[in-house]
């Protein structure tokens, strides 16, 4: 599925490859392949991070999956770090554009 869209749109960033991405990344997340969900879910962030303003709530949902990630680990510290930005963004955001 990956390499079909990545030789339709000639890039990763596309926003089809990235929800691509975070849906392998959250499907591994899911099964305890944490190893496999982190790399496919930072990749999902950083081509929201280039194709989307940082105020987007759909970059803040993102930064919550891959905190998810970090969660399951214990990796308390990343998880907040993302957490935070992830909050800070849907603070911003006005009303109604909190559908993601």
């Amino acid at each position: 599925c990956m390499e079909l869209k990545l030789q339709k749109f000639k890039t990763w960033q596309h926003p089809e490859i990235a929800e691509t991405l975070g849906d392998c990344g959250s499907l591994c997340h899911v099964l305890g392949d944490y190893t496999h969900a982190e790399s496919m879910l930072r990749t999902a962030v950083s081509v929201w991070r280039h194709l989307l303003p940082p105020s987007s709530p759909r970059l803040a949902s993102a930064l919550l999956e891959l905190a998810g990630v970090f969660a399951a680990q214990r990796a308390w510290g990343e998880a907040e770090g993302l957490c935070q930005e992830a909050i800070a963004i849907f603070r911003e955001a006005p009303d109604g554009t909190m559908q993601l």
